[in-house]
């Protein structure tokens, strides 16, 4: 099965006449988005869909979240993977090599950990 995830992060978008403009026309011409789902990013809320594909083999999901930020500050903190292992939203993150290698998943599960007391 191919998995594809394609992960938007806005970063600050003009408020002003947001439906004609990009992202926003994107989001709902291509990705599909219904107008309540746009505006649900636009108030902070992350959205993933799951997207049509060529073949049952194939899966795309697509998410989207709003980033109040610069584009600059963002990508320094995008890019930083041991600030990124300190936030509590991170459950796990480790960078690929270059060419990816099947040895950079060792370890990954998609089945949420837990710990028993008893």
């Amino acid at each position: 099965m191919f998995l594809a995830l394609l992960f938007l992060s806005f970063v600050h978008l003009p408020a002003c006449n947001a439906q004609n403009v990009e992202p926003f026309i994107f989001l709902r011409d291509y990705v599909g988005l219904k107008e309540d789902q746009i505006a649900a990013i636009r108030n902070g809320k992350a959205i993933a869909k799951v997207v049509e594909s060529r073949t049952p083999d194939e899966v795309f999901v697509f998410g989207s979240v709003y980033v109040r930020s610069t584009p600059e500050k963002y990508l320094k903190l995008a890019s930083d993977i041991d600030e990124l292992r300190k936030l509590p939203s991170y459950l796990a993150i480790r960078k690929f090599n270059d060419p990816p290698q099947l040895s950079d998943l060792d370890g990954f599960s998609l089945w949420m950990r837990t710990t028993s007391s008893n």
